[in-house]
């Protein structure tokens, strides 16, 4: 059973202001995989890896790893708020060799959450979301991103280990795994802390990998719990909304305007802006190919983090 707490409103107010001022919403680079979004760099970088398959008698150790997102930014500042990167690393005893398992937004951690306001050739304004999830391998564990030392939010535990013949049914099931999108927000009841719309990051990969780590025998050591971030927008039962009904469609525009913010900004008019989205009520939220009309509490946002113990255990 996973335990939960809530950052205070004032610090997620700390935390959405630099992360948004440090945002520029801009479509350039490649072409990625959803038309009209693009990347100025691969999400799995220039060189993607393939984990090979391990030889029957090998022994496996399971790693988590996490680090603050944005530390090129702001160092640690948004892990100290719980706002982590997270993945999971993996060491094959017999080649020597380390390995690192993620799911990452394509097109960046703030562009799957939030869309682009597109003007149309006719003059009618529409919404593209770069919502799409990609996940990589790499032949390594960044000793420099994962370290404690340099980042007092990031650590690499060891977790658990699996046999080689057994990991490499789980290899196959990593590539041929498809997640529709990625997604930062998490819409909840705030007194029942009942979930209407779940998010679904890399930490939600990372979790689901454990279990199916522990389905095909890997043993846990059960000690440190696992944390699992959102970014939350409490409300009561969302209700779908039409977005192709000209009102509503005008209204869910006029919303994500509000996200509009851009390098060009003055400093008055950016904090003008993330004042408004931290204090006006969300209006509507996108999940998948869909919009909900949302029933706000306040506070209307806040980050919400959730400790899950390691598949097998019951601490």
């Amino acid at each position: 059973m996973a335990r939960a707490r809530q950052t205070k409103w004032n610090e997620f107010v700390v935390c959405l202001a630099a992360v948004l001022s440090a945002t520029a919403f801009e479509i350039v680079g490649c072409e990625g995989t959803i038309p009209g979004c693009s990347w100025t760099d691969p999400p799995c970088g220039d060189e993607p890896a393939t984990i090979p398959l391990f030889d029957s008698d090998d022994s496996i150790s399971i790693y988590w790893l996490e680090a603050p997102l944005m530390e090129y930014i702001f160092g640690n500042l948004l892990g100290a708020l719980g706002m982590k990167h997270a993945a999971i690393g993996i060491h094959s005893d017999k080649l020597g060799r380390n390995y690192t398992i993620e799911y990452v937004g394509e097109y960046g951690f703030f562009n799957t959450s939030i869309p682009h306001l597109m003007t149309e050739p006719d003059g009618s304004q529409d919404l593209l979301w770069c919502d799409s999830g990609a996940l990589c391998t790499e032949n390594d564990i960044d000793q420099w991103y994962f370290n404690h030392t340099q980042w007092p939010s990031a650590n690499i535990w060891l977790i658990g280990k699996i046999g080689g013949a057994a990991f490499n049914k789980i290899n196959d099931l990593i590539y041929s795994y498809q997640a529709p999108y990625y997604n930062l927000w998490l819409v909840m009841d705030r007194k029942t802390s009942e979930i209407y719309l779940d998010s679904y990051t890399c930490q939600t990969f990372a979790l689901w990998l454990l279990d199916q780590l522990y389905a095909e025998g890997a043993t846990f050591y059960c000690g440190q719990e696992l944390d699992s971030t959102d970014a939350v927008v409490y409300s009561g039962q969302p209700q779908l909304a039409d977005y192709n009904d000209p009102t509503t469609h005008a209204e869910i525009i006029d919303f994500y305007t509000f996200w509009q913010l851009s390098w060009n900004m003055t400093l008055s008019e950016l904090l003008e802006d993330i004042d408004g989205i931290a204090t006006d009520p969300f209006k509507f939220v996108y999940a998948p190919q869909q919009y909900y009309y949302l029933a706000p509490e306040v506070p209307y946002i806040g980050v919400h983090t959730s400790y899950h113990p390691q598949p097998g255990c019951n601490n």
